[in-house]
């Protein structure tokens, strides 16, 4: 895995750490009286470290290991400790704002998808990204929405009016931004997402997907979209865009639009890692200038 450059400053502090230990504790063996020059600025442990011999304590109240391997291993443990927080907070560290999630609302027959919103969920909290959706309360829809607003990430729903009374609960979850239609709908979640994610659904989360690939195609924005595809659901739609390809009706560089993963760590990470590689085929819209007026005319 390639190294954040925040952690290759840590591993030098910590060498220079490391050296500046060893060097005092030359000093102080060679002093001429045999007692200690110099006292160690980090007390080592009383415990045996890994592969030094068992401590025992010197004059000066510190402790160290018979075999001079033992005196730079409490360093580095705790270096290594900081290393491994500081690659956490580097892998949790979302470069998007806001993602868009498409997905049903239904829950679907297998508890595999619930468990699926619920993960996703938790990841763009752990990440703290806020999320764009659909607006309703019900369905895949209602345990992703819930699980971000109760982790306390910012939650913006997006609803043509007329789905209010189908599609959302007594209770709205977060922000809802009511608008006049589908089309509508779909521009505003496009404007004000970084990143789009179809989870399981049906006509509807497919429509809102497909619209989502082909404008990245046409250049209209290039933010990644990714698929979660849970249980093999979208095995068969990724299968036909391979066959798209096959025929001559879909270009590799397009194909690459698309992103795929079976868990939400996995599918986030990649999207992390994506760089637009299709061919722009139109001129690029600005979301801040034009806003909507391209998809009123």
């Amino acid at each position: 895995m390639e190294q954040h450059p925040a952690a290759n400053h840590v591993i030098r502090v910590a060498t220079s750490r490391v050296m500046n230990e060893d060097e005092k504790q030359h000093s102080a063996e060679s002093n001429g009286n045999g007692t200690m020059s110099v006292k160690l600025e980090e007390a080592m442990s009383t415990k045996d470290c890994k592969g030094g011999a068992p401590a025992r304590k010197i004059n000066d109240g510190s402790s160290r290991s018979d075999g001079a391997p033992g005196m730079a291993m409490a360093p580095m443990m705790k270096v290594e400790a900081e290393m491994m927080q500081l690659q956490k907070e580097i892998e949790q560290k979302s470069k998007f704002k806001r993602i868009c999630v498409f997905c049903g609302s239904k829950s679907g027959k297998k508890a595999v998808f619930s468990q699926a919103a619920l993960q996703l969920g938790k990841e763009l909290v752990d990440r703290k990204v806020e999320l764009v959706y659909g607006g309703g309360s019900i369905g895949l829809m209602g345990l992703i929405s819930k699980t971000v607003f109760e982790g306390g990430c910012h939650v913006i729903g997006v609803i043509p009016e007329a789905l209010t009374s189908h599609q959302m609960a007594e209770q709205a979850i977060g922000e809802m931004r009511v608008v006049a239609d589908m089309h509508e709908r779909k521009a505003e979640m496009a404007r004000i997402a970084d990143a789009f994610i179809a989870m399981p659904g049906g006509y509807g989360t497919l429509e809102e997907l497909l619209e989502m690939i082909t404008w990245s195609q046409l250049g209209i924005h290039d933010k990644p979209v990714g698929l979660l595809n849970v249980d093999g659901y979208y095995d068969s739609l990724l299968t036909l865009f391979d066959k798209s390809v096959e025929e001559g009706f879909m270009k590799v560089g397009a194909r690459q639009i698309v992103l795929s993963a079976p868990t939400p760590k996995e599918l986030l990470t990649k999207m992390q890692e994506y760089v637009p590689v299709h061919d722009i085929v139109a001129s690029r819209q600005s979301w801040e200038i034009q806003q909507l007026e391209f998809f009123s005319t």
